[in-house]
C-alpha cells in the first residue's frame, strides 16, 4: 500500500500532510465544474399546469434564514450549489419512469441576488408541498407499533419501485451523467462529476481511489493509522467479491428518515399511511447493495442499544424487505469502512 506521503504527492502535489490543508480547503469552496456538467434540464422549467409560483422576491424573503420552506400551495427550495436542479431533474425522471410517488415539480429556474452587496447565482425549486409531517427519528419513535410496521411496509414499497425501473446499464446518475462532486462515495476534487462508469470494476477503482485520498486527508499526522493499510489493502477484493451481484438498480443514496413526509388516513375502518419521498438530489445507479448500506448509514440512530437504536433498526428491517437478498455482508463490510471514514453517503 502506499504511504500517505505518496497519496498526497499525487493529488497535490505536496509531500506531507501539513502542507496539504490549504489545497483541502480551497478545493471545497471553490471548485465547482461548469453548470452544463450538472444536468440536462434546460432551465427555466415550468410544468404546464401549476399553482401560483411565488416570485424571487417572496422566496428570497421567506427564505432568508431556512433554504427549504412552504409558500402558499407550493415547497421551495433555494440554493447557490447546482445539486439543486440534479434533484428536479431525479424528481421529473421518476414521475416518467416509474411508479414512485414524488411531489410534483412546478418550475425551476436561476436567478441572480443580492447578497451583500454582490450579485449571487442562485437556483430555485418550486415543487408541490405534501401534508404530513416529517418522519424523524423521534416522530417514528412516537408512533405505535402497528403504525410504524406500515411505514416501513411503504419505505420498502418506495425501493421496491426503483428497484423495479430497467436498468440502463452503467453507474451515475440519471440520464448516463456524473454525480454530484461533492458525494463521499466518490469525492476527489471537486473539479470534475465522478462517473458514470460502463462497468463494475470502474465503479471500485473509484471507489478505492476516493477511499485512499480521503483517508489521507481526514486524518491528522504524516502518517497512516495502522488501520488504514490493513483496511485499504482488501478494499478492492472484497468490493469485487461481490461482482456477480452488480445489475446497476435505481438507488437514493440517502433515505434519511426525515427526507420522507407521512400521514394517516382512515380507509375501509382503519388507519392507513401515505409516505412520500421529498428530497431526491441523491438519486443514482448502483449495484443492488448499495440501497442496503445505504439504508443503514442513513436511518441507524445509535444510542446504545436504547429505545431509537431499536426501533431504527426496525425501520431498516421493515424498509428492506423489497430486497431479493439481506446484503447483511455488505452492510457490515461498511461499518469496517467508517473506520477509515469512507462511506457511501
Amino acid at each position: 500500500m502506499r504511504s500517505k506521503q505518496e497519496v498526497l504527492e499525487e493529488h497535490y502535489g505536496v509531500d506531507s500532510f501539513s502542507k496539504s490543508g490549504y489545497f483541502i480547503v480551497n478545493d471545497k469552496h471553490n471548485h465547482r465544474p461548469p453548470l452544463d456538467q450538472w444536468t440536462t434540464l434546460k432551465l427555466p422549467y415550468e410544468a404546464p399546469t401549476h399553482p401560483p409560483i411565488p416570485s424571487v422576491e417572496e422566496i428570497v424573503k421567506t427564505l432568508s434564514k431556512d433554504p427549504y420552506g412552504r409558500i402558499g400551495e407550493c415547497i421551495v427550495k433555494m440554493n447557490e450549489n447546482p445539486r439543486i436542479l440534479q434533484e428536479a431533474e431525479n424528481i421529473l425522471y421518476l414521475q416518467n419512469n416509474s411508479q414512485v410517488r414524488t411531489p410534483k415539480v412546478y418550475a425551476v429556474f436561476g436567478e441572480h441576488c443580492l447578497v451583500e452587496g454582490k450579485l449571487v447565482q442562485f437556483y430555485f425549486l418550486v415543487m408541490e408541498a405534501i401534508e404530513g409531517f416529517d418522519l424523524t427519528h423521534e416522530a417514528f419513535e412516537a408512533l405505535d407499533d402497528e403504525a410504524r410496521k406500515k411505514i416501513g411496509a411503504k419505505i420498502s414499497e418506495h425501493f421496491g419501485f426503483l428497484r423495479a425501473v430497467p436498468s440502463e446499464g452503467y453507474y451515475g446518475r440519471v440520464h448516463r451523467q456524473g454525480w454530484d462532486p461533492s458525494t463521499p462515495m466518490l469525492r476527489m476534487r471537486y473539479k470534475e462529476m465522478p462517473g458514470p462508469y460502463n462497468t463494475y470494476e470502474d465503479l471500485v477503482s473509484a471507489m478505492f481511489t476516493t477511499a485512499e485520498l480521503n483517508a489521507a486527508i481526514s486524518m491528522s499526522g504524516e502518517d497512516f493509522p495502522e488501520r488504514v493499510p490493513r483496511i485499504l489493502s482488501t478494499l478492492k477484493s472484497n468490493l469485487m467479491k461481490w461482482e456477480e451481484d452488480h445489475e446497476p438498480t435505481l438507488t437514493h443514496l440517502y433515505p434519511c428518515t426525515n427526507n420522507f413526509v407521512v400521514r394517516s388516513f382512515e380507509e375501509d375502518g382503519e388507519t392507513n399511511w401515505e409516505v412520500v419521498m421529498d428530497s431526491w438530489n441523491q438519486l443514482c445507479w448502483l449495484p443492488p447493495w448499495a440501497q442496503a448500506v445505504a439504508n443503514f448509514e442513513s436511518m441507524f440512530y445509535f444510542d446504545n442499544g436504547g429505545t431509537k437504536q431499536r426501533i431504527s433498526e426496525t425501520l431498516i428491517h421493515e424498509a428492506s424487505q423489497c430486497f431479493q437478498k439481506p446484503y447483511d455482508d455488505q452492510v457490515e463490510y461498511f461499518k469496517e469502512l467508517k473506520k477509515i471514514n469512507y462511506s457511501l453517503f
